[in-house]
């Protein structure tokens, strides 16, 4: 690299364009995986602090008219463990997972390849909410 850089002449009026991201406004919303929040060796299925399995596609909303105009939203999918003990906490991780493949129409036994699952779609009902240092962002509040 060098100490200069300079500006393609063909991108001027597209980066004169430019406008920041927004959230869509509360409601129901079309979402499709369109990649997935790996670690810094590539790895899409994750550990948690507690290590439990989970992992994060990044999901595009779809099918308006703004679509290249909203932020993505990020969604935690945690993966069954035999790891945990504590019966209540178990329970609710598995109903969050069946939720999750619910959603997406995908069938929670089959084994779980992040890189089929890729294009999966998903209707949603979307909030926002204050994502502090990131300003406002989407939530998913239930799936439809």
């Amino acid at each position: 690299m060098s100490n200069t850089f300079e500006i393609d002449p063909d991108l001027v009026d597209e980066i004169d364009d430019a406008e920041p991201l927004i959230v869509a406004p509360k409601g129901t919303y079309s979402l499709k995986i369109t990649d997935w929040l790996a670690d810094e060796e590539g790895n899409t299925i994750r550990e948690d602090k507690n290590g439990l399995p989970f992992c994060m596609p990044v999901l595009s909303i779809f099918g308006t008219d703004n679509d290249d105009k909203y932020k993505t939203l990020n969604l935690f999918i945690p993966l069954p463990s035999g790891k945990v003990k504590d019966a209540k906490k178990r329970n609710a991780r598995f109903v969050q997972f069946k939720k999750i493949c619910t959603a997406f129409s995908w069938d929670f036994k089959d084994e779980f390849n992040v890189r089929e699952r890729l294009g999966s779609d998903c209707e949603a009902i979307l909030d926002v909410k204050n994502g502090g240092q990131y300003g406002d962002q989407n939530e998913i509040t239930s799936f439809v």
